[in-house]
């Protein structure tokens, strides 16, 4: 999977609401893996952008992830999984 675009609002990609993002920013931006912006016209908004270093690790880390998931997962089989998707997705719409 390739991340290109600036990432504005990160907890769109965590998919819930997120507090308090600025410990989390700094350990990623202290290994290299993302960068951060102040935009000139309103310094409110920061943009984050992968680096690509940071692009690389998630490379190295799409094997093992999709091991780990078969491998906890996998018994469930296509029908019960789709099942469990669509539970978990109906979970994390209601509190949005």
């Amino acid at each position: 999977m390739k991340y290109r675009a600036p990432i504005q609002a990160p907890y769109f990609l965590l998919r819930s609401k997120v507090l308090g993002l600025s410990g989390p920013l700094d350990r990623l931006e202290e290994r290299d893996l993302v960068t951060r912006s102040r935009d000139r016209a309103d310094r409110r908004v920061i943009t984050i952008r992968i680096t690509e270093w940071g692009l690389r690790v998630l490379g190295e880390l799409d094997e093992p992830i999709q091991k780990l998931h078969v491998g906890q997962l996998g018994h469930l089989g296509p029908e019960r999984l789709r099942s469990l998707i669509d539970l978990l997705d109906s979970a994390r719409r209601a509190h949005a």
